[in-house]
Parts: C-alpha cells; structure tokens; sequence
C-alpha cells in the first residue's frame, strides 16, 4: 500500500511520529515517544534523477517521483496564497520546496514532456499528477 506522507508542513512539524532515515534497500522504522511502530519502505532513488533537460535543469527540479510509478509536478511553484502563515492552504509546502532550491518556480512544456517520457521509460512510471500554484490575476 502506498501512503503519502506530508513533512513539510506545520502540522508534519507537530507529529509525534518519527521516521529513521532509509538504509540503501529504502527500509525503515517508525516509532512513536521512542517505541517502534512498525516497519516502512521508501522507492529507491529513480534512475531519470541522473538526467538534466535539454536547457541544463536536473530532472528531478522539474517532477519527482510520488510513491513507485507516480510522477508528480507544480506547474507553477509560486502562489498569492503562499504569503503569510493564515492565507496559505495548511496541507501546502509549495513555498518551501522552492525556497530551498528543490525545484524552479515555471516548468515548461516542454520540459514537463522530456521529463515524463524519461520517467516512464527508465522507472516504469503509470500516473502523472500536475497542480499549480495560484498565479496573480483575477479570477
């Protein structure tokens, strides 16, 4: 079963739920107040990470994978909601993933397609999730 998981949110911050770090096979614990819980498993690193784009962006800037055959990207990573703590949606971290270089702000066509056909033929991706940030503007 596949469960994804926020950690880059308040409410993640919050959790007393502690997951260890993978070893090299991508398996872990999770413990609460020092007991473990149970067992965990990540997917490995995929292979389409290694490649740039044609315009020298690594891949993984541009989508990453979610769980073992999802891709998923924000289109457009800025958001007018994304200014203070009390007009952000709480289950967003779009702010956070590009202010600490995961990702670029705009992805392109063009990229979005370089990318996703990479994924598919090297990591065996099925699903591509896209959303986007709100742009200013009316409505």
């Amino acid at each position: 079963m596949t469960v994804m998981v926020p950690v880059h949110t308040a409410p993640a911050f919050e959790s007393p739920y502690l997951v260890e770090k993978p070893d090299d096979a991508g398996r872990s614990r999770i413990s609460r107040d020092g007991k473990v819980l149970g067992e965990v498993s990540f997917p490995l690193r995929p292979r389409f990470y290694e490649k740039t784009t044609a315009d020298g962006i690594p891949y993984s800037k541009i989508a990453v994978l979610h769980g073992r055959d999802v891709l998923a990207t924000t289109v457009l990573q800025t958001c007018i909601r994304y200014q203070s703590r009390t007009k952000t949606c709480q289950f967003c971290a779009i702010g956070q993933s590009l202010a600490a270089g995961r990702t670029i702000d705009h992805k392109t066509p063009a990229q979005l397609a370089e990318v996703a056909k990479a994924a598919v033929e090297l990591d065996g991706v099925k699903h591509m999730v896209m959303t986007t940030g709100t742009p200013k503007g009316d409505d």
